[in-house]
């Protein structure tokens, strides 16, 4: 299987735009939207440290790989990748993998910059990667491929690079509905050349899964190749978190159709009471776990319509804060049985009056929902959102207090951000200065942005859209530690 995606990729490296050919292995056309490829717009974060020669080291060479410290499997396809884009070229080019110990490292890193620690010599006839461990080797020689994926770049004047992340875990939001799976593979390679180790691989009914089979799409692609995109994004070195919404954002998501009104508190919201939505969300658990094994499962719980007078007229009263934390537990309740930890929005525990100065985008909490923080499991983790920023800083600060406000609780903290590029680097510049060890990374979230215009906005060139998200993110998480600005307001030790 390996092989055949391998060969798909290999035809997308062109830089036209062109359609792509449905998988051999699907039975029936499926009428995908978001089928088209684009060339890279996207770019790769800043080296820590770089030094540069005088002597250009061309990329006409045709690279094998020559010896593998590592001696696995785990490098095998970003190898085969980099051979395989090489071929044919004239001269030849040997590519040493090698293992670097603790000791020889940069003084002072922290055990996850270890790990993913890599440097690369350039030399002519030869190009070593170096690295701790194979994930720190992944990222060099992510780093390798894209330099030969950028048409304009013929040759490099770099001798050496010295590289290591500020972040621990840096995770992109891949939203596959519609998206035809050979579109979705190449963006997971620009994930991997950007060093993400984490994908966030947002599902809904966009997946043929037998226990959807009444609620899945048209253009939902079959179990078989949901399995190709899963297994190319771990063949990469990256982890998958499959994200489905369990509470909210139901319509035409998940549960929607007709004979579906029992299971709905209303449009949007599933209703926490109903036996049949519980044993649906348990079948899919189920489902998703025997076919790809998760460490990690993303429920939502986001938005919960009601927060505000304008959606109280169009959909009624908010969930009572008592459901809400009654399907929580229960559904963390049936994840943990299985070993596999429970992720959630944190907007719905924070209200405005706790965080004056922070945008009211992401806080949706009442009084009653904001005291839910004291009941929910603590080996849950809350992934706190903030997308805006205020165009006038006068009026308001940066503010992202609620990082550790969840953390003081005793939960594990991703912070997420979206496309505002302030609220990015501001984000992440704050995360890391924080330096607390429930903070696990950042979440560049997408949404919309991979469909190539094919919601709201059909004229959209939404896939570099996309690009500007991850390269913007990816040098923010990677690189906080440099990020410039403004200072940030004092950490609230305690709210409520």
């Amino acid at each position: 299987m390996r092989q055949k995606v391998i060969i798909a990729l290999l035809c997308l490296s062109s830089c036209t735009l062109i359609s792509i050919n449905q998988s051999s292995s699907i039975q029936e056309p499926i009428n995908y939207k978001g089928t088209q490829y684009h060339p890279i717009n996207s770019s790769i974060p800043l080296f820590k440290r770089s030094l540069i020669g005088d002597t250009l080291y061309k990329l006409d060479n045709s690279i094998q790989l020559k010896s593998n410290a590592f001696g696995s499997n785990k490098l095998a396809v970003p190898i085969q990748l980099i051979e395989n884009k090489t071929n044919g070229f004239p001269n030849q080019c040997a590519l040493h993998l090698k293992r670097l110990s603790r000791e020889s490292l940069p003084a002072n890193l922290e055990n996850f910059q270890a790990t993913e620690y890599y440097q690369i010599t350039f030399s002519k006839g030869q190009i070593n990667i170096s690295a701790f461990t194979e994930s720190g080797c992944a990222n060099g020689l992510g780093t390798l491929y894209y330099f030969l994926q950028k048409a304009e770049a013929k040759e490099l004047n770099l001798i050496e690079i010295r590289d290591w992340p500020d972040t621990p875990r840096r995770v992109l939001q891949v939203l596959l509905k519609g998206m035809d799976p050979e579109v979705v593979k190449q963006v997971i390679e620009r994930a991997w050349m950007s060093h993400y180790n984490m994908i966030l691989l947002h599902t809904h009914n966009s997946v043929r899964f037998k226990s959807l089979k009444k609620f899945s799409q048209e253009y939902a692609m079959p179990v078989n190749t949901y399995l190709e995109v899963v297994d190319h994004i771990r063949a990469l070195g990256i982890e998958v978190v499959p994200h489905f919404n369990f509470l909210t954002h139901q319509k035409a998501a998940f549960i929607h159709g007709e004979n579906s009104n029992e299971m709905l508190y209303n449009a949007q919201t599933i209703n926490p009471n109903s036996k049949e939505a519980k044993e649906l969300i348990f079948q899919v658990i189920d489902e998703v776990d025997s076919l790809i094994h998760p460490a990690y499962f993303h429920i939502g719980f986001d938005e919960v319509v009601g927060h505000n007078a304008k959606q109280i007229e169009k959909y009624g009263s908010l969930l009572p804060a008592k459901d809400f934390l009654a399907h929580l537990v229960n559904v963390y309740t049936y994840l943990n049985y299985k070993g596999i930890e429970t992720w959630i929005w944190g907007d719905m525990l924070l209200k405005e009056s706790d965080f004056p100065d922070m945008h009211i985008g992401s806080l949706h909490a009442n009084s009653e929902y904001a005291n839910l923080i004291d009941c929910i499991p603590k080996d849950i983790v809350i992934c706190d959102w903030h997308y805006r920023e205020y165009k006038r800083r006068k009026l308001r600060k940066y503010d992202y207090s609620s990082l550790t406000y969840f953390t003081a609780k005793g939960f594990k903290t991703y912070g997420a951000s979206y496309e505002d590029t302030r609220a990015i680097r501001a984000f992440s510049k704050n995360a890391y200065q924080e330096n607390n060890e429930l903070f696990q990374g950042m979440i560049a979230t997408t949404w919309h942005k991979l469909l190539n215009g094919t919601v709201d906005r059909p004229s959209s060139d939404s896939l570099k859209s996309f690009d500007a998200i991850l390269s913007n993110s990816a040098e923010a998480f990677w690189n906080a530690s440099a990020i410039e600005g403004p200072p940030f307001m004092k950490v609230k030790s305690s709210t409520n």
